[in-house]
């Protein structure tokens, strides 16, 4: 479940996430939380056609963020909204842009999670999530359950996908960033790979389903072994 937080006070953004671990610990909703500083970057990621499941807005920001919340609406007529605020004065307008809850940062911390558990249970996540890419002037929607990996190639990108491959003008980095998703690991800097294809993990390589092998480089090795397992622990695909 993908939960976005927007606050441009980074205490409120550390306490905010700690909430939200503590739901996740009570209930074990594999959390997903990614957080903005600004509205401004929020409102791009929802512009690019990003999924998610809720978001916790701060009210008192650069942007006001009730307008940031009908600006979501435009892109996003399903996201679960919960305004968390140092003030109550907006709460009737909040709800005029169908928010879950408007609750106070002054409350007992007992109270907010309770209040932020209530809702992150009622939650169905959405699957499979996805991300946008630039072909020539048009923009497609990828899937993320149908990308298997993403390698470097010359100057350039190659998407690996189950019917096809694709050449982006994208950097690593940047695939990095657009595939903010668990099952995504990077076990090669020239190579980023869906865990859910993986059939075997050699010593220096990945075997896939389908076959491809691509390689583990020392560098990434230890740190890829571990998300590996943790994902596949998370998810009950692991086998021993």
């Amino acid at each position: 479940m993908k939960v976005i937080i927007c606050d441009d006070e980074e205490k409120c953004l550390k306490k905010c996430r700690k909430l939200l671990e503590e739901c996740d610990r009570i209930s074990r909703l594999d959390l997903n939380i990614k957080e903005f500083a600004n509205a401004r970057d929020l409102l791009t990621y929802c512009r690019e056609g990003n999924e998610m499941d809720i978001i916790i807005l701060d009210i008192v920001m650069q942007i006001n963020g009730i307008e940031v919340a009908r600006r979501i609406r435009k892109y996003d007529e399903n996201v679960r909204i919960i305004f968390l605020s140092h003030c109550n004065k907006y709460a009737i307008q909040g709800y005029s842009v169908r928010a879950e809850k408007y609750l106070l940062k002054t409350s007992p911390d007992e109270f907010l999670i309770r209040e932020l558990h209530e809702v992150l249970v009622n939650v169905t996540p959405r699957t499979p999530g996805s991300f946008i890419e630039r072909i020539g002037k048009s923009r497609i929607k990828i899937p993320f359950e149908e990308l298997i990996y993403v390698e470097t190639y010359g100057r350039k990108t190659r998407m690996h996908i189950k019917d096809k491959e694709i050449t982006s003008t994208k950097t690593m980095k940047e695939h990095t960033k657009a595939l903010d998703d668990k099952r995504f690991g990077r076990c090669h800097a020239a190579f980023i790979v869906n865990m859910d294809y993986i059939q075997e993990v050699k010593d220096t390589e990945i075997v896939l389903h389908n076959g491809c092998r691509l390689p583990v480089s020392k560098g990434k090795k230890k740190e890829f072994l571990h998300h590996y397992l943790q994902y596949q622990l998370g998810t009950g695909h692991f086998s021993p």
